[in-house]
């Protein structure tokens, strides 16, 4: 464990708020009202989730990157190689995610097709969520940092 900060641990930083920021803007989009204006609150949704899936793939690429963080880890801390795995998944199984869900909200026409849809993201963001508090977790033990100290 190390107490300084790593170049690819300071990269993380300005990439993880634009990554939760697109987050908080998806979460604002889809809890919006959308009776009578469906049309409107597709299009909002899906703008935010076009930014997010920009945002989700520079936060991957960044973490899995040789030489990236999750490598930097391995090389500082070993032992966390199965959190860094578990990790990796839910880079892939929230990017299938993702895209499903933005196929999905291109068919939404009707108000019953914003519910099924905003139930959907919803559990997303979610998930999200989830993913976004082991990898504070995996940080704080290799680094001992908190990088979730600005939330």
């Amino acid at each position: 464990m190390t107490d300084e900060i790593t170049p690819a641990l300071a990269a993380a930083g300005p990439t993880r708020e634009r990554l939760w920021a697109a987050v908080d803007e998806l979460e604002a989009a889809v809890t919006a009202p959308a009776p009578g204006r469906v049309d409107a609150w597709r299009a909002r949704s899906a703008a935010t989730l076009e930014t997010l899936l920009a945002e989700w793939g520079d936060h991957i690429r960044l973490a899995e990157a040789e030489g990236g963080l999750f490598d930097e880890i391995m090389d500082q801390e070993p032992r966390l190689a199965h959190a860094i795995e578990r990790l990796r998944r839910e880079h892939v199984e929230l990017a299938d995610k993702l895209g499903s869900a933005a196929t999905a909200l291109e068919r939404v026409a009707d108000e019953s097709g914003v519910a099924a849809s905003r139930a959907a993201l919803v559990g997303l963001i979610g998930g999200l969520s989830l993913h976004r508090h082991r990898g504070v977790d995996l940080v704080y033990e290799a680094y001992n940092t908190d990088i979730s100290a600005d939330d």
